[in-house]
């Protein structure tokens, strides 16, 4: 356990051991542990949670490459969340974070989560660093990660935010040793990944997106939950309907796909672009009128309609399947 002690009582007069009350007790020094080590034990602790029962690995789970496998997460409250969980792979060197890019700085993107009403509940930095105050061996552990036991709000986030990093970084160097070879079929897939499908005017560089948010056409305006994605942050109605490119690192292990989740498989979401992108649209001329509305039903004009046969589709899911 990351907050264990190591701890030594020697109790003598002369060569004999005694038990005594008062004895003095010698102990070793506190090893030092990392901040990503102390990181990873609160990653998995609901103790972050409000009501205690949603840890971050609730929603990030490592065995689905840092997914829940939901549509949308469900938060710390037990109601479905507006959106579905991104892979935490490839996060850290993000230009802005969330499928809105509601953050730019990444340790601020960390603790976002911790006090969203509608993921882990938090309602004061206060609060949350009492919880984990009172939590066995935490003050040990920030000890020997920080150099005193002090518990902040940016400690807990410094140590989040090392684990992340860690994660992204093994991922990275794990991805760039594995350096595998390509079947036939992935070979034909990569090349229509890069050429009549598209794919890599978005999917692009290292981390596999453009860095930008473009409208699929999935983002119906008047609907009871319609999600107005970039609009939301930036007040721009150019950016109704228009969510971040994620990336396509681990891919065959994220599922399902879209901000809302919306795709169980990669065969959905390929079909998706070979319709050239959703088909939203304005249902009066009151929404016409209203460029919030008329955007969102607009499509990103990067999405042209091709089209692929069985084997040229499967060729492209094996490739996926690689990255």
């Amino acid at each position: 356990m990351l907050g264990s002690r190591l701890a030594t009582l020697i109790l003598l007069i002369g060569v004999t051991p005694i038990v005594a009350r008062d004895a003095v007790e010698s102990r070793t020094p506190p090893e030092k542990i990392s901040l990503a080590a102390l990181g990873a034990r609160l990653f998995t602790d609901p103790s972050l949670s409000k009501g205690g029962k949603t840890a971050c690995s609730s929603c990030h789970m490592p065995s689905r490459s840092f997914t829940d496998g939901r549509a949308r997460s469900i938060g710390d409250s037990g109601i479905q969340t507006r959106r579905n969980t991104p892979t935490l792979l490839s996060v850290s060197r993000r230009a802005t974070y969330f499928w809105d890019g509601a953050e730019a700085e990444f340790q601020a993107a960390v603790q976002r989560p911790l006090f969203d009403p509608d993921e882990m509940g938090n309602v004061s930095a206060d609060a949350l660093v009492v919880r984990i105050r009172l939590a066995e061996d935490y003050e040990s552990d920030f000890a020997r990660a920080f150099g005193s036991p002090e518990i902040t709000l940016t400690r807990i986030g410094e140590a989040l935010a090392a684990y992340i990093r860690d994660i992204d970084e093994a991922s990275r160097h794990a991805a760039a040793a594995e350096k595998p070879s390509l079947t036939s079929q992935q070979l034909a897939g990569r090349r229509i990944f890069s050429g009549k499908a598209g794919c890599g005017m978005c999917h692009a560089g290292p981390a596999l997106t453009d860095e930008a948010f473009h409208n699929t056409g999935l983002a119906m305006p008047g609907e009871a939950a319609a999600d107005t994605g970039r609009f939301s942050v930036t007040g721009d109605p150019s950016d109704a309907g228009r969510f971040r490119t994620p990336s396509l690192r681990a891919v065959a292990s994220t599922a399902p796909y879209m901000h809302n989740g919306a795709f169980a498989d990669l065969d959905m979401v390929i079909r998706l672009y070979e319709r050239g992108g959703g088909s939203p649209w304005v249902r009066d001329q009151a929404e016409e009128a209203d460029p919030v509305a008329r955007n969102m039903a607009s499509v990103s004009p990067l999405l042209a309609p091709f089209v692929l046969t069985e084997d040229e589709r499967n060729a492209l899911i094996a490739f996926l399947k690689k990255l």
